[in-house]
């Protein structure tokens, strides 16, 4: 998306952790206040698989 963005093709939307790429200028939101959402999407039965509940866990603690 930010050689996109760099081509002068648009604008996009970045996490603040996002380190920008040469060209790519990033500017913070103030407003409105921007709410980062996640969805783990399993199939039926995986989710007690220990790799994914390990990382759906790990994510469910970052956003607490």
């Amino acid at each position: 998306m930010q050689s996109l963005v760099a081509a002068g093709l648009g604008v996009g939307l970045l996490p603040s952790a996002t380190e920008a790429l040469p060209g790519v200028e990033v500017i913070g939101l103030r407003e409105p206040e921007v709410l980062m959402r996640w969805y783990a999407v399993t199939r039926r039965g995986t989710a007690r698989w220990a790799p994914l509940a390990l990382v759906v866990d790990r994510l469910a603690a970052s956003s607490a």
